[in-house]
């Protein structure tokens, strides 16, 4: 090292080269950043919102590796990496329009994926309501039937209860 000090001509820059040397090291050890923001948030969510976001991230993860090769990698270059139009396009060697249209159309891909999901679960969502309101509606004519009442459809359409032995009527539909 005492031979290797006469190439600098200045004190100040040994020390400099030397705090560059020893931050690049500590950055590479340094955790990183967003494991900690990660535990931040687990902590403030509740077990429901932290299973939804898992489900969540797994189904993206799942769409993502459905994409075509390039958009997954442009979409991992921008979004991850941080990368700009222009370094994409240089390290793929591709037009900088090419990586805007590229990245437009795997969002785009991801977007219409996503809709189609919201849609699939709101037809779900559907069907158990409607399940739901046929269940309440049987409770119903049990519990009426329970206390003597019997359904009796009217001209019209709707249902009657009535109680034969009082000629009470409990409930009209």
């Amino acid at each position: 090292m005492h031979d290797e000090l006469e190439q600098y001509r200045s004190v100040e820059a040994i020390v400099s080269l030397m705090a560059r040397h020893q931050l690049r090291n500590h950055q590479r050890r340094k955790p990183s950043e967003v494991l900690d923001e990660a535990l931040i948030v687990s902590m403030n969510t509740s077990p429901q919102e932290e299973l939804e976001t898992k489900e969540n991230e797994e189904w993206l993860s799942v769409k993502l590796q459905q994409l075509p090769t390039t958009q997954r990698t442009l979409l991992y270059m921008r979004q991850v990496e941080r990368k700009s139009h222009e370094e994409i396009a240089t390290l793929l060697g591709i037009e900088t329009t090419s990586v805007s249209t590229l990245l437009a159309r795997a969002r785009r891909t991801l977007l219409d994926k996503a809709y189609a999901l919201m849609a699939q679960v709101e037809q779900e969502q559907r069907e158990v309501e409607r399940q739901l309101e046929q269940v309440q509606q049987e409770i119903i004519e049990a519990q009426l039937a329970a206390y003597g009442f019997i359904p009796v459809k009217q001209e019209d359409g709707t249902i009657v209860y009535i109680n034969e032995q009082t000629n009470y009527i409990a409930y009209e539909e």
